[in-house]
């Protein structure tokens, strides 16, 4: 250290400025970084923590949510509740039934299993519908809840011709396992 302050000393004054900005602008660039790193290390602690808390509530409430769970799986008819192909098969159905003749695509198909359960997903995408028929089918569906459930459509008007209209959803269907 005593060799840095002999060396700094014996400079003129010019070269003295020169490093001390050079210092300057190395500690200035140390810093920045250093805050950025700081930034990044709370907001990742803060969504943490918020995830911590929401998971805690949930797993407070588990014994709840299992009580839920059975009186809703008791409530629903197990003839009545779809696998993933009676699911499809009543898609299709249903799409027809609404005069969706071509144009259709159905993927994406999943399930998810717990113990009483099996929730069946899938994405069922119209294209050049009209929207009466896109009525229908919405009609149709809500005849089958709880049975098959919408989770989740997005309507778009066909660039070409803003009548026609072209429809993705994500329909569900839940079936009780014996």
């Amino acid at each position: 250290m005593n060799a840095l302050k002999i060396y700094f000393l014996t400079r003129t004054l010019r070269e003295k400025a020169l490093l001390l900005t050079i210092i300057g602008l190395v500690l200035a660039v140390w810093a920045n970084s250093f805050a950025g790193r700081a930034r990044a290390f709370v907001s990742t602690n803060r969504s943490l923590s918020a995830e911590l808390r929401e998971q805690s509530l949930w797993l407070s409430r588990r014994g709840q949510i299992s009580l839920d769970e059975r009186k809703a799986v008791a409530r629903l008819d197990p003839t009545q509740t779809l696998d993933g192909t009676k699911l499809l098969a009543e898609v299709n159905r249903m799409a027809a039934e609404a005069g969706f003749v071509s144009n259709v695509q159905v993927e994406d198909v999943k399930e998810e299993r717990t113990t009483q359960f099996v929730v069946h997903s899938l994405r069922f995408t119209v294209r050049k519908a009209d929207y009466p028929s896109l009525i229908r089918f919405y009609l149709a569906l809500q005849k089958r809840s709880p049975y098959i459930g919408l989770e989740q459509m997005t309507i778009q008007a066909e660039p070409a011709n803003p009548a026609q209209l072209t429809a993705l959803m994500r329909l569900s269907s839940v079936e009780v396992l014996k």
